[in-house]
């Protein structure tokens, strides 16, 4: 279904700059907005989410890079936080405060704080708040008492702007091929 990351925090964070944080899974890559101004501390409270059409593997792995951003010169990475998801995985929900290493893959001084949550496409890692799913949409699909969802327009049966599924028409050039 989807991998969503919470980035609250940076701290331990040195000097005065404004910061920016970029995170990475599967090569699909998400900027924060960029915080001005910031010392020891850099509240992001951000929340991310990519989509997921499979499973995620416990080898596979999510990736915080934090910048001194600039607006003339290129950002100046501050440091790298690598995480392997197999607790994700497994739990379907982490919390994670850790240090982030430099170029060197040397530990430094500056932390991050997150939360990872996951739910496999069959369900069967992690629990979904309620508050976490919109609400529900007020108009009915054709009368039948459904609400559309997103995954509709998947299912043959409830194509929209045809009158005949392609389903019954399948079903009808069965019957009149076996009434033959």
């Amino acid at each position: 279904m989807a991998l969503l990351l919470q980035l609250r925090t940076v701290s331990g964070l040195r000097g005065k700059a404004d910061r920016i944080a970029k995170a990475a899974f599967r090569g699909l890559s998400f900027y924060t907005r960029v915080l001005e101004n910031c010392e020891d501390e850099a509240r992001f409270d951000e929340t991310f989410r990519w989509p997921v059409a499979s499973n995620i593997d416990g080898n596979e792995i999510l990736e915080i890079q934090v910048f001194n951003y600039s607006k003339v010169f290129t950002n100046r990475l501050i440091g790298t936080f690598r995480m392997v998801l197999q607790k994700v995985v497994e739990e379907g929900q982490v919390e994670v405060t850790d240090t982030l290493i430099d170029d060197n893959n040397s530990a430094i001084q500056t932390t991050v704080s997150i939360e990872i949550r996951y739910q496999a496409l069959d369900g069967t890692v992690g629990a979904w708040n309620d508050k976490e799913f919109l609400e529900t949409p007020s108009v009915h699909s054709e009368g039948d008492g459904r609400y559309p969802l997103e995954t509709d327009s998947l299912l043959s049966s409830h194509r929209q702007g045809s009158d005949i599924s392609p389903g019954k028409s399948n079903q009808q050039s069965a019957e009149r091929s076996f009434r033959r």
